[in-house]
């Protein structure tokens, strides 16, 4: 029988994250250090507070006693709720119909809503978000060979500005090292951007472990996301965890594959 160490190594990455002095992505509303989470979460911590999201709700858990978790807020939001991204005080959540922007530094127990964005409804969607500076990314793919990746302004998180709508074939998780992103891609790989201007990214190259491994037309994983601590990069894929060395942003360096 094959044994998955998935779900161990991604709780190691996650302590990784955390004992991390630089993130990505850092607030506290109480002073307790960095946060990091992917673009596919469901659950994000901030300070004393747990952020979770499930179909249609937004709950918020104060945890400053873990012994003892106290629901402080339950929100309704509209069907098809996917995930939940923080940065720098605000809360990013992405659904099948919208995007939703919440402030958590005036009552971290009660998300204040900020804006919406409505998205035309899309089949089976997948909606991760990357937000950094003054832009959002934000991908929806249909499961049917079609998907978007979508890029916004957000100087005024009150009013996001949609700044352009790429197409792409399944795109799903996504991160990003300085001026360089990447995005699975699903059956097509990992696909690596130039984003020294982040409104307009730069294919520079597509990846496709299996392929590079095997001469095979297409590979067999299915990229799913990927997580950053530098100087490494996992990629989820069908069935296994990539490892990479991404020293030099553009050229990732291909460690070896956990089944």
């Amino acid at each position: 029988m094959r044994v998955s160490y998935y779900p161990v190594l991604i709780a190691s990455i996650a302590l990784v994250c955390f004992a991390c002095e630089k993130s990505i992505d850092a607030f506290s509303s109480s002073g307790n250090g960095p946060v990091k989470n992917g673009s596919l979460s469901r659950v994000v911590t901030v300070g004393d507070h747990i952020y979770t999201v499930d179909d249609n709700h937004l709950r918020s858990i104060n945890a400053k006693d873990p012994a003892k978790l106290l629901l402080t807020d339950d929100r309704e939001l509209a069907a098809g709720v996917q995930t939940i991204f923080h940065h720098s005080g605000n809360l990013y959540i992405g659904s099948a119909f919208r995007m939703y922007l919440f402030d958590i530094t005036s009552n971290p127990s009660k998300p204040a809503l900020l804006s919406s964005f409505d998205y035309p409804v899309m089949i089976e969607p997948k909606d991760p978000i990357l937000a950094f500076d003054s832009v959002i990314y934000a991908t929806a793919t249909s499961g049917i060979d079609m998907g978007i990746f979508r890029i916004f302004h957000n100087k005024d998180p009150r009013n996001p500005q949609l700044r352009a709508s790429i197409p792409m074939r399944e795109p799903r998780g996504m991160d990003r090292k300085d001026s360089t992103l990447y995005i699975c891609d699903g059956r097509y790989g990992l696909r690596i951007y130039s984003i020294n201007n982040p409104f307009a990214p730069i294919l520079v190259k597509t990846i496709d472990q299996d392929k590079l491994l095997t001469g095979d037309a297409m590979g067999q994983n299915d990229y799913y996301d990927a997580l950053i601590v530098p100087p490494l990069m996992f990629c989820y894929v069908k069935g296994a965890l990539l490892n990479y060395d991404i020293s030099s942003a553009r050229n990732p360096v291909f460690l070896y594959k956990l089944q």
